[in-house]
């Protein structure tokens, strides 16, 4: 089981490996610092019919879940393909671990408290306002599924921004 999405993506186009990697170049921003200006859309590496880039997303830039694109360019009897791996950026993935950590200890805390307790309403002894500990489990339940569809969600429709980047600079 896969805790944070990833996949595997494949362009295809006429060009040869090296063309391919002089038109990213458009749009990969290669400097140390992640400061790409409006028109570059990645930042990282490229080389060697090789890159490892994340979508910073052009303007601002400012997403948590910034997809990384790691593959290289194969060369095919008629052009190239570029294959790809994308995954969660290692920063967003650590921000959504401490997110996810944080739920599960409240749904742990409700849990042990529900089966050595009862399940029933409980006098508020400084503890929130919450009831019972069927309500912490469900109201940690809801967090813990909803965050995870919301990162499912906006990850995959940052790849799709990214790959259409991608796409407009290989094959136009």
């Amino acid at each position: 089981m896969k805790l944070f999405p990833y996949g595997h993506v494949a362009i295809r186009t006429s060009l040869e490996p090296h063309e391919v990697e002089r038109r990213l170049t458009a749009v990969v921003d290669t400097r140390s610092k992640p400061d790409a200006p409006p028109w570059l859309s990645f930042w990282g590496r490229l080389g060697h019919d090789r890159i490892s880039a994340r979508y910073v997303g052009g303007v601002g830039g400012l997403r948590r879940i910034q997809p990384v694109f790691e593959g290289r360019t194969v060369g095919m009897p008629v052009g190239s393909e570029l294959r790809l791996r994308v995954r969660v950026h290692v920063l967003g993935a650590l921000i959504l671990c401490v997110w996810f950590g944080f739920f599960f200890l409240m749904a742990w805390d409700a849990l042990h408290d529900g089966l050595t307790g009862g399940w029933g309403p409980r006098p508020h002894h400084g503890r929130g306002n919450i009831d019972s500990p069927r309500d912490a489990l469900i109201i940690a339940g809801c967090f813990i599924v909803g965050g995870y569809a919301a990162l499912v969600v906006q990850f995959w429709a940052e790849v799709r921004r990214g790959l259409a980047v991608l796409k407009r600079a290989v094959n136009s």
